[in-house]
């Protein structure tokens, strides 16, 4: 196998978007709670949903892991999943006001790095400029 292919298919590992989905839910728990966290998850996921057809490749699941329904992860499920993650920040930012500017880096600690190549972090500022 050549060698960029196989960083390739490390960097869209689909247990790279688990746990970034994790570092997002967690962030949004400190605020509102487990249950609440679920609740605004759900909400953004549909929105999100609404807007951009793309997301509904990726589940989460009774446990609270995301799923897929296809084994490769592309640009369009990294889309989709970057204007769900921002729009769950914005379901906290209207619950909870004070929030300020959040730092998707921050929130993901060590799982930055692997989505960086992704074009996550460019899709995740470009969402603020959705109208849903």
């Amino acid at each position: 196998m050549h060698r960029n292919q196989t960083e390739k298919e490390r960097l869209l590992d689909p247990d790279i978007l688990n746990h970034a989905y994790s570092q997002f839910f967690l962030f949004v728990s400190e605020f509102v709670g487990e249950k609440k966290s679920k609740e605004f998850a759900r909400q953004s996921y549909q929105t999100t949903e609404k807007y951009y057809s793309g997301i509904s490749d990726i589940v989460v699941d009774d446990k609270n892991r995301i799923r897929l329904k296809k084994i490769e992860i592309t640009d369009r499920e990294i889309l989709g999943f970057s204007i769900w993650m921002h729009q769950f920040i914005v379901e906290l930012k209207k619950y909870m006001v004070g929030i300020g500017k959040v730092d998707p880096n921050t929130i993901l600690g060590k799982w930055s790095d692997p989505l960086k190549p992704t074009g996550f972090f460019e899709y995740f500022k470009q969402a603020k400029d959705l109208k849903y």
